[in-house]
């Protein structure tokens, strides 16, 4: 069989996986990391790898960590990394298998370097280990554990050698032929989230400290790693000051751009070790679900790595927010799944949702089986829709594997394969008339905890966003340092949630390719609010053209004709103590109660009209009737959660019942919806390609 060579390119209109140069659709069974469930050749994970190997399945993604390879002696052993592909080539010989290859050094590693490894700015001494225990390589990775510091050279140069000279030594074996792809993986759980992100506050070691110096040295500035004070102080409300937090703001930023470019430096190593063409990505771009902590362990520095031409694809879990992953919801991903498609970037969702048969992951809804097959199939319609593909992550009821092996799932993976595969032959398109746009510098900008900010990453990406996809309307999502690569032809609104921080040259950006011909524009609370050298409400109106006033408030509650919508509760702590006020707008659709100041307000303009939301909008209702007023597309009066595109319209249902779906024709289609049910249809025409349940018990 001949050598696998592997590939992502544009392919009619989106990033496609290529095989010896035959595109296949990006369809992945993947193991867990977790002991019992994470070894192709052991019996109960290679039965799970049979029953999808059985439902048309020949993409397989592994895990490979260095503390299996690499012994304290200097020697490297890849016996293991050989046994896991042969296991699958045992079940499917002409299986592609993908490495998540874990970076992250072994242990004994960090006990012999631990001038090298993270130090915590709230806690000095590090959590131990418990070596008597038998647990999962990343079972602590959230703690304050001892770890490499991403500014580690060491780290970087031993665990790239080791890299290399595993590459090296599984090229000279037949198991080799068939590697598609390598997937450099470290920090928290292996997701480039920086070391104990949730609870703690890294990283104020030795090799950080240094190269933060250095850093700061090329910028003309002096100072080092800021403690824990100086990172939870901002002096205008939420929003840091850009001269007096200025050490706060470089901190973060440097922090981000060493772990995006760590993905870089480790993609590039395979490609320019392996033989052939070879396929490389990594977990990064995640936005929502960060748990209130994207400042100190989000993605910030998408734009490192979306142009990379070193990373072909970018992966995440689908979004763990409760309004997103629970019947109801739009299973969509924590990553801006157009922005990675307008980069040419292949996009793979980790689908990890349980299904009936249980988990031992806490937190995670579990419901009965008809409903889990309907969940199942919007979880693996939702990166399709938007031109990208996902695999099966599988912990299984006991971290084992087997939680799709039921063969009412199997007939859902081998029906829902066979419709994508044929629409994947189609060009891409969809039929968005609304683009979000989310900015990830803002961050750098405002508080490192929703609980100190309850705006910018807890409203408007948490609870916003879920909302928007239960209007009835069909939306895009991208970065805001993408907007050079949109097609803006096509939007007649755009939503800009928290770009709160915007610098000159972007708002000429905006001036000559947004904001014209005609189009909605919709502003959140502070935009532009910062250029990264003062900030200033002047900003704010220059940009949006509105006359504003800023003004302290205790109460956030908005009143439209659509209902009332406000803040989720943040607690007592939060720092969100003003809003800005529009003063004489041309229209006002909507009030604070007490007292009753504008809150959403709009003017018309010669090139396009603008839209002012004090408070970002939090309710399903509200989004449809001021996108009704845009002259945005409302395909369904009800909340359902919607997607559509490669030419198809998902509908998914919580309650159910009599739905009136009106296609962009006119057409109307009448469907009695069952509760949790999931419906594909054709997003032209109308038809009815999946629903229901195969009667498989």
């Amino acid at each position: 069989m001949k050598p696998l060579s592997s590939s992502v390119r544009i392919h009619r209109g989106r990033p496609t996986l290529f095989l010896n140069d035959a595109p296949v659709l990006p369809c992945i069974y993947a193991l867990t990391d977790c002991p019992g469930g994470r070894l192709a050749y052991e019996e109960y994970p290679a039965h799970s790898m049979r029953k999808f190997a059985d439902s048309g399945v020949r993409l397989f993604q592994l895990d490979i960590w260095l503390e299996d390879l690499w012994a304290e002696d200097g020697s490297l052993d890849i016996t293991i990394a050989v046994k896991q592909i042969r296991g699958v080539l045992d079940i499917r010989p002409d299986a592609a298998v993908f490495l998540r290859f874990h970076t992250t050094p072994p242990k004994w590693w960090n006990q012999k370097h631990p001038d090298e490894c993270v130090e915590y700015a709230d806690r000095p001494d590090p959590v131990e280990e418990r070596p008597f225990d038998f647990e999962r390589y990343l079972e602590r990775d959230n703690l304050a554990v001892r770890r490499h510091s991403y500014a580690s050279r060491k780290w970087r140069d031993d665990a790239s050698a080791m890299l290399s000279h595993f590459l090296e030594r599984l090229a000279a074996r037949p198991e080799g032929d068939r590697l598609a792809g390598v997937h450099p993986a470290t920090g928290v759980y292996g997701e480039n989230h920086y070391w104990g992100f949730m609870d703690h506050e890294p990283d104020v070691s030795e090799p950080m400290d240094r190269a933060f110096r250095e850093h700061l040295r090329s910028r003309h500035a002096r100072g080092g790693v800021p403690g824990v004070e100086a990172r939870q102080h901002t002096s205008d409300g939420i929003f840091r000051d850009p001269v007096s937090d200025r050490l706060t703001i470089e901190y973060y930023a440097f922090q981000h751009q060493l772990v995006a470019e760590s993905v870089v430096h480790f993609c590039r190593l395979v490609k320019e070790a392996w033989p052939r063409q070879i396929v490389t990505g990594t977990f990064y771009g995640y936005y929502f679900s960060l748990f209130g902590r994207a400042t100190t362990g989000g993605h910030l520095c998408e734009e490192i790595v979306m142009r990379s031409p070193y990373v072909d694809y970018l992966s995440a879990p689908q979004a763990y927010t409760r309004a997103l992953r629970e019947v109801g919801g739009a299973g969509a991903s924590r990553g801006l799944l157009d922005s990675a498609r307008i980069n040419g970037k292949l996009w793979l969702d980790e689908m990890d949702q349980p299904t009936h048969r249980g988990t031992l992951l806490g937190g995670m809804p579990v419901y009965d089986l008809d409903t889990s097959v309907q969940i199942l199939r919007r979880n693996i319609a939702s990166p399709f829709v938007r031109g990208q593909g996902l695999w099966f992550y599988d912990f299984g009821p006991h971290n084992h594997s087997g939680w799709w092996n039921h063969p009412a799932y199997q007939t859902e993976v081998r029906e829902m394969r066979t419709l994508l595969e044929e629409r994947s032959k189609a060009p891409y398109q969809n039929q968005s008339d609304v683009l979000f746009v989310y900015d990830t510098k803002t961050h750098l900008l405002t508080a490192n905890s929703q609980e100190l900010d309850p705006l910018t990453e807890l409203t408007c990406a948490n609870v916003s966003y879920p909302a928007a996809y239960r209007s009835g309307a069909v939306f895009d999502v991208v970065y805001l340092s993408d907007l050079e690569k949109v097609d803006w032809s096509k939007y007649r609104c755009v939503v800009f949630m928290n770009a709160f921080a915007i610098r000159a040259d972007t708002k000429r950006q905006l001036r000559e390719q947004v904001l014209r011909d005609g189009r909605h524009v919709w502003w959140t609370y502070a935009p532009g609010y910062s250029d990264f050298t003062v900030n200033s409400v002047d900003h704010v109106k220059e940009l949006t053209g509105f006359d504003l006033e800023k003004r302290a408030r205790s109460e956030f509650v908005v009143q439209t004709d659509a209902g009332d919508y406000g803040l989720p509760d943040p607690g007592e702590a939060h720092r969100l103590d003003w809003v800005l006020i529009p003063r004489d707008p041309d229209e006002i659709h909507g009030r604070y109660r007490d007292p009753e100041d504008a809150a959403i307000a709009v003017s018309q303009g010669p090139t396009h009209t603008s839209w002012f939301f004090s408070l970002p909008p939090t309710r399903a209702q509200v989004f449809r009737h001021f996108f009704r007023q845009c002259g945005v597309h409302i395909y369904n009066e009800c909340d359902d959660s919607l997607l559509e595109g490669s030419g198809l319209l998902v509908v998914h249902t919580a309650e159910g019942g009599r739905r009136t779906l009106t296609m962009r024709d006119g057409t109307r289609v009448d469907l009695d919806l069952d509760p949790a049910e999931t419906v594909v249809l054709d997003s032209t025409t109308g038809e009815v390609l999946r629903r229901g349940q195969d009667d498989v018990s």
